[in-house]
């Protein structure tokens, strides 16, 4: 049940951003590194800084495939939000 637990919030906010399910362990996985504290060092280290990276390329490419392909989820919703000054 705690293993269940630990991964429920991942599985609810990649659902709702709509990360394929053949993804989402692997986006959670790649989360998990971003927190990784290192001892004598704290989180901001190689091993966080790279998975930064990683999950803004996937962000970013996710971004750019909903603007040819629009889905119904959120990422969608982000890529065609527009800012007004209202």
């Amino acid at each position: 049940m705690q293993d269940f637990a630990a991964r429920l919030p991942s599985m609810v906010i990649t659902d709702l951003l709509g990360v394929p399910a053949s993804d989402q362990a692997s986006v959670r996985e790649v989360s998990d590194r971003m927190f990784h504290i290192e001892e004598g060092v704290g989180m901001i280290h190689d091993v966080s800084f790279g998975a930064r990276i990683e999950l803004h390329q996937y962000r970013t490419a996710a971004l750019e495939e909903r603007q040819s392909a629009p889905r119904d989820d959120m990422l969608t919703d982000l890529r065609q939000a527009e800012v007004t000054d209202e």
